[in-house]
């Protein structure tokens, strides 16, 4: 895995301006709260979110586009789990 921090080799001439958009919205900021989201209550769809100090909610979609909750993993050096599932086998 490669992480790119500065958006410039990334497609898209916007892409630093919305690399540096996200940097800002989250580095240093600490989760207090880690759950999922009804977004409507009568909605039978829950997202995977994570709620920082400053009361920004980051939500788990599967697209741009919000078409459905999507699946947070995890990876490190020993390998990728699975931190979130939106439905169960």
């Amino acid at each position: 895995m490669k992480l790119i921090t500065d958006g410039k080799k990334l497609n898209g001439s916007a892409m630093p301006d919305i690399v540096i958009a996200f940097q800002q919205a989250v580095v240093g900021k600490r989760i207090v709260k880690a759950g999922y989201a009804q977004l409507m209550n009568d909605e039978p769809e829950v997202w995977p979110c994570l709620i920082l100090d400053d009361g920004a909610i980051l939500i788990v979609q599967c697209d741009d586009e919000a078409n459905g909750p999507g699946v947070m993993t995890a990876t490190t050096h020993t390998g990728e789990a699975v931190l979130c599932e939106t439905s169960l086998p």
